[in-house]
């Protein structure tokens, strides 16, 4: 072979090699003191991963009889009952404003329900990591409120919030979370003048004469500050030094440098501090009445077993194939773990779902390799062939292998018109095989067989 020839191979081999590290090594950095994998996580279903079922309750401690107290009487004060339909609304409302913090919180393949009767809302969540604080704010109310320090008057509240989020500023080694909160256009009029009205200043006496007093008994601060509360608790007490006019609260709430909590629960903590700001507040009081884990009927585990199986019987293929094909067998296994490094990288890029289904998606992927390189295989097993004959045999390979893929890719497409999710990440897997296959192998393919040809 020549020279340019040899390099070609040379090439393809290292990308693939390169590629199938990424692929199941990943890329890693440092990040927060620790290495990270820059490549995206797969996204594992529920029914994969197993999932958190959460109920929360109307809290009626609140409507009990409140006790008031009138010189040397004792009297007790009922809450007037609301009717079923005012009761409907507001159980409504609370689930609308629930589905808007896990959207926000970008919690996905989650189901909620609501019993209209009770107010009873029960949820399906994916097994993460920050589930459990995730669910600690989800029943929160979520009240937001700036109030004068010394009358409690109410300055602003989430009607004169438009968004809350968080963001990460980078102080030499340290990072800072900031929350900052954006107010509509009514709540920056109302917050300029509440940071023009609530500072530190200190106010001079002046006699008639235009002459300043100049003792320290004369000089006053006008020490006015605001609280800033969170379903009555106090998250801060500030004044300001200038007149803020962009509508915009930034506060900092945690930090990298922090040894009360890591830096990825103070993050999780934060969002969800924000989703409660962004929002509107509960109309009703709830709390959590059961929160525990149902495992999937497959778990991880036995899905590690099932990956060792196939990879067994991926090794069986291609020694049956090294041995009747010999060095066409070797680079047929060779692009075949390239191209399963690949479609995974894509599925993780992608987002799709993984699901117990999904699992067959892969079974048909490594079928669709297998097939092509045995086309390949057979078709190629002359090194003499003429550029006519390898130009037959090249379209002859790519046509039986588009006409074996138009079933497949027909399923596929079916499969991801249905809501079902199950099903459509068994579509989407296999669309993404049909894609990365053609692409992949009729691209390097190619470039391979011609290379090996001895003739030119």
């Amino acid at each position: 072979m020549k020279l340019q020839k040899k390099i070609n191979i040379v090439i393809i081999l290292l990308a693939i090699v390169l590629v199938s590290i990424i692929s199941f090594v990943g890329v890693y950095k440092k990040y927060q003191n620790r290495m990270v994998n820059v490549i995206p996580k797969y996204n594992i279903g529920t029914n994969l991963d197993g999932h958190r079922k959460a109920v929360i309750e109307v809290d009626t401690s609140d409507n009990k009889n409140a006790k008031t107290e009138e010189g040397n009487n004792t009297s007790e004060v009922k809450k007037t009952d609301k009717t079923q339909d005012e009761k409907n609304k507001e159980y409504e409302k609370s689930l609308e404003i629930i589905k808007k913090r896990l959207s926000y919180l970008k919690v996905k393949d989650y189901t909620v329900s609501l019993d209209k009767n009770t107010g009873r809302i029960e949820m399906m969540l994916p097994e993460e990591d920050d589930t459990d604080t995730i669910l600690s704010g989800l029943a929160e109310t979520g009240k937001f409120e700036v109030v004068d320090d010394t009358n409690s008057e109410v300055l602003l509240s989430n009607s004169d919030v438009a968004k809350a989020e968080i963001v990460k500023e980078n102080r030499g080694t340290a990072t800072n979370l900031l929350l900052n909160i954006t107010f509509n256009s009514n709540g920056t009029k109302k917050f300029k003048d509440i940071t023009k009205n609530y500072q530190n200043q200190v106010v001079e006496n002046v006699n008639l004469n235009g002459i300043t007093n100049s003792t320290a008994s004369n000089n006053t601060k006008a020490n006015k500050k605001v609280t800033i509360k969170l379903d009555g608790s106090t998250l801060l007490q500030t004044s300001f030094n200038n007149i803020v006019d962009s509508g915009i609260l930034s506060l900092t709430i945690g930090s990298s440098e922090s040894e009360v909590a890591s830096f990825e629960d103070q993050y999780t903590g934060a969002k969800n501090l924000a989703a409660l700001i962004s929002g509107e507040a509960l109309p009703i009081k709830y709390k959590v009445k059961t929160n525990y884990y149902i495992m999937s009927p497959l778990n991880k585990y036995n899905v590690i077993y099932l990956v060792y199986v196939g990879v067994a019987i991926a090794l069986i293929i291609s020694l049956v194939l090294i041995i009747k094909y010999r060095l066409n067998g070797v680079i047929g296994t060779i692009l075949s773990i390239g191209y399963m490094a690949c479609l995974l990288i894509i599925i993780r890029y992608a987002n799709v779902e993984l699901s117990i289904e999904s699992m067959f998606g892969f079974i048909v992927a490594f079928m669709i390799g297998t097939i092509f390189n045995i086309f390949v295989c057979s078709e190629f097993k002359d090194k003499n062939m003429t550029n006519k004959e390898f130009e037959t045999a090249r379209n002859k390979v790519f046509k039986k292998f588009i006409l074996s893929l138009v079933p497949i890719l027909i399923f596929a497409l079916i499969a991801c018109l249905f809501s079902l999710s199950s099903l459509f990440s068994f579509g989407t897997i296999l669309f993404w095989s049909i894609v990365v296959a053609i692409v992949y192998y009729c691209s390097l393919t190619v470039i391979l067989m011609d290379s090996m040809r001895k003739r030119n």
